[in-house]
């Protein structure tokens, strides 16, 4: 699911419980970083701290990795 959230200019991408790190999502996450406004921040949410670990390995410029908040 993708949300725009105006408010800071964010995009949030979130990936819920899923445990699949696919070609086909890092080409989704390219691609929504490159057309985001500059200064604008792709925030990608994941609840498997495998998947968030290699999102956070990839160091994509503008992309802030977290959990996926409670209840969420």
């Amino acid at each position: 699911m993708i949300i725009w959230i105006g408010i800071g200019c964010q995009l949030v991408l979130d990936l819920g419980i899923s445990d699949r790190f696919t070609e086909q999502l890092i080409t989704v996450i390219a691609v929504a970083q490159r057309q985001l406004p500059v200064g604008c921040l792709l925030e990608i949410r994941s609840a498997r701290p495998a998947v968030r670990n290699l999102l956070e390995r990839a160091g994509w410029t503008g992309v802030r990795v977290t959990a996926v908040p409670a209840g969420g």
